[in-house]
């Protein structure tokens, strides 16, 4: 044990794990996020029924991107997966 760990022990401190951080993203950020991909599939529909290619591209970019980060988030059963600290 460091030096410093037994003094702090010696003194009647004792040091535990840390836990986590809490969850990856705040139930407020799912909701906006969620949100945001209803309004961007409705874009992705409607450029599609436009022909706007490249406006259709980047809704669905964006789509991507939102639901890999919610997948992050949330795991199995819609569990919010806890973000981890270094003990």
């Amino acid at each position: 044990m460091p030096r410093e760990a037994e003094d702090l022990e010696k003194a009647g401190i004792q040091i535990g794990g840390l836990g986590d951080a809490g969850e990856m993203l705040a139930e407020q950020a799912k909701g906006a996020y969620r949100r945001r991909l209803a309004e961007l599939r409705e874009e992705l529909e409607e450029a599609k029924e436009l022909g706007k290619i490249e406006r259709a591209e980047q809704a669905e970019q964006e789509i991507d991107a939102l639901t890999r980060e919610l997948s992050r988030a949330v795991g199995l059963r819609r569990r919010n997966r806890r973000a981890a600290v270094n003990n």
